[in-house]
């Protein structure tokens, strides 16, 4: 896996990362339904953003246990893509 992470320019203090792609489809999805939550728009027992509905509650200590997590409630829809990047991964 080194050789392979290497041949794609994946090390470390480089600019790649495997996070990246993995971060953009499970994180802010989620931070995305957290800023909801806090803004009322949403439930944090039940969401339907997943097929027919997902325990938000449960994924909470997986995905949002951050401390940084709350802080989601000041960012903008529009740009939130790249703030939640810089939150995990800057």
């Amino acid at each position: 896996m080194f050789i392979v992470y290497l041949s794609q320019g994946i090390y470390w203090n480089s600019d790649t990362s495997p996070l990246l792609g993995d971060g953009f489809h499970q994180y802010v999805i989620f931070d995305t339904t957290l800023r909801n939550i806090l803004h009322g728009s949403d439930s944090l027992f039940y969401t339907f953003t997943s097929g027919l509905g997902l325990n938000f509650y449960a994924l909470t200590s997986y995905y949002l246990g951050s401390f940084l997590s709350p802080f989601v409630y000041f960012f903008n829809l529009e740009k939130y893509a790249r703030c939640c990047l810089s939150l995990y991964l800057d």
